[in-house]
């Protein structure tokens, strides 16, 4: 995927899925004998000239989504590699901690107010289907 297809898909309506990996974990954990499980993970991103709104996952499979302002994105591409750098924390961010609501509910919920199909959760949370998505880089710690 080129620069040019992934802005194309994050700014259409169906928003594009991605294989996310982040820069941050894997310098913080550069030289550490023991290393995280999610490095890389499946992210939908919806981006237009305010937001950027990217939605992946928890090690449970429970949805979460992050919101940054454009302002604070800078999209390159560095060597064919789509580079996703955010200068900032998210603006807005909602996950699964509520004891309001079971996660079921949450989930509902969440598929309800964010554009996420059923479909769409049981392809990348449940069954973990990624062979097809492209790889961006995303540096959540770009300065």
């Amino acid at each position: 995927m080129t620069k040019d297809e992934f802005l194309k898909a994050a700014e259409s309506k169906e928003g594009a899925w991605i294989l996310g990996r982040n820069l941050g974990i894997e310098r913080f954990f550069e030289n550490q004998q023991t290393k995280p499980k999610v490095i890389t993970q499946p992210i939908k991103i919806y981006y237009d000239k305010e937001d950027l709104v990217m939605i992946s996952f928890d090690e449970y499979g429970s949805p979460a989504i992050f919101a940054y302002s454009a302002n604070y994105v800078e999209i390159s591409d560095e060597n064919g590699e789509i580079i996703l750098n955010l200068r900032r924390k998210p603006e807005y961010y909602d996950y699964y901690v509520r004891p309001d609501c079971s996660p079921e509910e949450y989930l509902t919920r969440f598929m309800r107010t964010w554009k996420l199909s059923e479909d769409e959760y049981r392809k990348y949370s449940v069954s973990q289907e990624l062979k097809d998505l492209s790889t961006v880089l995303i540096d959540p710690l770009a300065k």
